[in-house]
């Protein structure tokens, strides 16, 4: 397949498929279509062997079937239908008549299975086959000590694009630079790698090593949507600098000659490496224990995320660890041409997003809305809202906590608490709430693990015990600004 229409010419065709004059007509109406199309990087082809190695990666090939035939019901009537009409006799504007309906059907029917599919998953054996495949890798990893996690990850043989990037990364660093070590990679993400390095000290006695994350994109062609997100990014986190909930930048001693990141080449983000994980494995943790967890401990994470970058209340962090808030490339600042406070409403809706996947330890990031009823200043409300599945009886979740998520929550963004008041039913639900007398005299059945010790014991398991090293970054998307 030609390159694009300027590159049509060869030695079996010299004319080429266009005239000069053709192939600048095309290149100019496709980039004022599509202006992403003048950057794209479609010059390299692939080889027999490349393509034999892809065929060989037998968990690809259920995407390869689904690739394959998927479309067989759809296109061959819809390609040959005007064909069928007119071998039937219709002329040329019956023809077009009788394919309306066509059309319109199968919008109707595309939208149909589009909402179907919310409810019921369109491929089941693809969908069980790549579930058990994660769950027999995440049980051999999980088996493993830290030790033997390090080892994997310095000596495995796998390839691919990223692998080949990440150890080129760490000979840069290990070969290049005499100032900071190479460690290993903390998490591969879609158009990302995020690496662990440590700083060298002389004498360990006199100081500590520190430890970062840097974080660099994976294209190398010029100009790539992801080199400007990550510009963005390293701005937004610039700009946050000091924030308590907000992971810091780390800005290297400018004395440095040459610059340590300069053999990137590419924009890079340094910020602290904050150690025991994600709030995802933390969830996976809760489910693989089959613990709950305690309302003192959603209430400490409720104030982190709604807080942000303001300075941490008095004591919120003395049971409870802080938060951090990473990864802001997909952040923007909303233009709320209405002056609704839009953004706000929106970074309150993913707050209620985060709390319901910990408290009802689900993975499901927007599961289909479903209606409540609650008390909402004096008058009786319903509404939509995404976290209806807090609202089942049985529950061991402190009601004021639940009715506040499912309000964040809310599809209406008028029926969503405004932010002055859900930091301050949060500041009434800590003063209450302070320990486990209030589910003790509230006849909570577990009012025993709202005790400090049993918070520490809940704690330790899904954080500190529970995880090995590395970093996932990309399993939580945090809210935009």
């Amino acid at each position: 397949m030609p390159q694009s229409p300027a590159k049509t010419k060869s030695w079996w065709n010299p004319k080429g498929y266009f005239t000069d004059k053709e192939a600048k007509i095309i290149v100019n109406s496709v980039i004022r279509d599509d202006p992403q199309k003048g950057g794209m990087y479609n010059r390299q082809g692939l080889s027999v062997k490349q393509i034999w190695h892809c065929a060989k990666d037998y968990d690809m090939w259920p995407l390869y079937a689904l690739g394959l035939l998927f479309g067989i019901p759809k296109y061959p009537v819809s390609q040959y239908l005007t064909l069928s009409f007119r071998s039937l006799g219709f002329n040329v504007i019956q023809t077009n008549l009788l394919s309306i309906p066509n059309i319109v059907g199968s919008s109707i029917t595309m939208l149909l299975i589009t909402a179907f599919s919310e409810l019921l998953v369109q491929y089941p054996a693809t969908y069980f086959y790549y579930r058990w495949r994660n769950n027999s890798k995440a049980k051999k990893w999980d088996v493993m000590t830290p030790e033997e996690q390090e080892n994997y990850r310095q000596t495995t043989t796998d390839e691919g694009n990223k692998r080949r990037y990440v150890n080129r990364i760490q000979r840069y660093f290990n070969n290049a630079q005499r100032e900071f070590v190479f460690i290993h990679p903390a998490h591969l993400g879609q158009d990302s790698v995020f690496v662990l390095l440590a700083e060298r000290v002389p004498n360990p006695r006199m100081r500590e090593e520190r430890r970062f994350l840097v974080k660099r994109t994976f294209r190398e062609q010029a100009g790539s949507d992801d080199d400007e997100q990550l510009r963005k990014e390293v701005e937004i986190t610039n700009s946050m600098h000091g924030q308590p909930h907000i992971a810091q930048a780390i800005y290297f001693d400018l004395r440095l000659t040459p610059d340590p990141l300069y053999g990137l080449s590419r924009p890079s983000l340094v910020i602290e490496y904050v150690e025991n994980g994600t709030l995802d494995r933390m969830r996976n943790q809760m489910i693989a224990n089959h613990v709950a967890m305690p309302n003192r401990v959603a209430l400490g994470f409720f104030f982190c995320l709604v807080i942000g970058g303001f300075h941490p209340l008095e004591g919120e962090h003395v049971h409870v660890p802080i938060l951090k808030l990473i990864d802001f490339g997909r952040s923007y600042i909303h233009p709320d041409p209405d002056n609704i406070n839009a953004g706000v409403k929106q970074n309150i809706y993913d707050i209620g997003r985060i709390m319901r996947m910990m408290m009802d330890r689900d993975d499901e990031p927007d599961p289909w809305a479903a209606p409540v009823t609650m008390n909402i200043n004096g008058n009786m409300q319903t509404f939509m809202s995404g976290a209806a599945t807090l609202n089942r009886r049985g529950s061991t979740l402190d009601y004021n906590l639940k009715e506040l998520v499912m309000r964040c929550q809310a599809v209406d963004p008028k029926m969503r608490p405004e932010l002055h008041e859900l930091l301050g039913e949060l500041e009434k639900n800590a003063a209450l709430k302070g320990s486990e007398k209030w589910y003790h005299d509230h006849r909570y059945w577990n009012w025993r693990a709202e005790r400090q010790r049993d918070m520490a014991s809940f704690l330790s398991l899904t954080i500190f015990w529970g995880w090995g090293f590395g970093i996932d970054f990309d399993d939580l998307q945090f809210p935009s600004t």
